[in-house]
């Protein structure tokens, strides 16, 4: 009896060793995330994600993905402007390490983007209702996924998306959204040129000051195109960006006036 309330006694230390270890260690990582810039932390889900690029032995890890996207939602950075343009097809943007697997992480990030954005919201299947509770979350997007047999379309109207709400993610999109979405990517290296070209024109201020309007308006192109050049919805998107850019609507108004379009884009 001597011997067995012995051995209890060290299984307890032992397990609350364990315990002490794994909230250190979760404390820890909480701070790191907290003290992370945004670009550190893309960087991160990019390797987490198992691209090869970033990483020498690439694999995906959903437990970062999750941990990282989360952080990242929390801090309002919408899914579509994490850096990751996400397209089957898309010849020379979409990522070499796109799959089943990794197609079911990517759309748990946009999962995480509408139950935190759109707490309210009202899925149209009740199972995808899921994505509301930390319990049922990861348990729902596998059943949205279907290991990969259920088209984003589907899930976009199992999860009822609007519009509006698609053009905040990457993953989850409409045959006519993901198409949207493409003409986007296709056209920005062209967006950023032209851009460019007509700041260094007629700008006389410092290089560095120049740079800065740039990447700026190139931010702002991307949100007017996804916002359908609308100031209100404009600015909300661009508040939405990596930069996080909080600018009056009146002024996003009147800085639109000075981009080009997405058919002159095209068209160049």
């Amino acid at each position: 009896m001597e011997n067995s309330d012995t051995l209890s006694e060290v299984a307890l230390h032992d397990l609350s060793q364990v315990e002490f270890q794994q909230a250190e260690r979760e404390a820890r990582l909480v701070t790191l995330l907290a003290s992370a810039s945004n670009e550190q932390l893309i960087a991160s889900l990019r390797v987490a994600l198992g691209d090869s690029e970033k990483s020498d032995s690439p694999i995906l890890n959903v437990a970062a993905v999750l941990r990282v996207g989360h952080e990242l939602t929390k801090r309002g950075v919408a899914p579509v402007f994490r850096g990751i343009p996400y397209y089957c097809g898309l010849k020379g943007i979409s990522p070499a390490w796109q799959g089943v697997d990794t197609d079911e992480a990517m759309l748990m990030l946009d999962a995480q983007w509408v139950a935190k954005r759109y707490p309210s919201h009202s899925p149209e299947w009740k199972r995808a209702e899921g994505i509301f509770d930390s319990r049922k979350f990861e348990g729902a997007c596998s059943f949205l996924h279907w290991s990969g047999r259920r088209a984003p379309g589907q899930i976009v109207k199992a999860m009822s998306l609007s519009e509006g709400q698609q053009r905040e993610l990457a993953f989850i999109h409409a045959q006519s959204e993901e198409r949207y979405h493409q003409r986007m990517w296709r056209a920005l290296p062209k967006a950023e040129v032209l851009i460019t070209d007509a700041i260094r024109a007629k700008d006389r201020r410092p290089q560095l000051e120049q740079d800065l309007t740039i990447r700026l308006r190139v931010a702002l192109w991307q949100a007017a195109v996804l916002g359908d050049w609308k100031p209100t919805r404009v600015a909300s998107l661009l508040a939405m960006q990596i930069n996080g850019y909080l600018l009056p609507r009146n002024r996003v108004g009147a800085l639109l006036q000075k981009l080009p379009s997405l058919r002159e884009c095209e068209r160049s």
